[in-house]
């Protein structure tokens, strides 16, 4: 394969792994959890082969030197905008896992009080109401 050939399968798989990653960050930010198993296994499947071709890349370093100029440009801003997608979809997971996490505790200790309150005649048997209002976008 010749280099010009080995650079764009590398950068056709960050252009793939980046639009994956933008469009994960969506589904985390309006909080459409159902549809991020649909991407997890391209997600894999395409950061492997990213790594590899990354690891080629770095083990025969003048595959790069033999391109011009504006070729090794391109690879480099490619790079640059895979690595701020990945900081955005990180920030995504992030934000998602704190709000479940929040709301996971809340029920568990709504659940708690439930349970460590007296049951019987005697006791208040009325319902308590408890007000929760959720976000759909993070």
């Amino acid at each position: 394969m010749s280099p010009l050939e080995q650079v764009t399968v590398v950068m056709t798989l960050m252009l793939q792994l980046q639009n994956l990653l933008d469009e994960e960050t969506e589904y985390l930010r309006a909080m459409k959890i159902e549809r991020l198993e649909a991407l997890q296994n391209e997600k894999v499947a395409l950061a492997e082969a990213y790594e590899i071709e990354m690891y080629r890349l770095r083990k025969e370093p003048e595959v790069l030197g033999a391109l011009p100029i504006e070729v090794r440009q391109s690879f480099e801003d490619a790079v640059r905008t895979l690595q701020s997608a990945s900081r955005r979809n990180a920030h995504a997971v992030e934000a998602a896992r704190t709000v479940v996490d929040r709301i996971v505790r809340r029920l568990g200790r709504t659940l708690e009080q439930r349970r460590n309150r007296p049951s019987g005649y005697d006791s208040d048997s009325r319902g308590r109401v408890i007000s929760v209002a959720f976000n759909h976008r993070i």
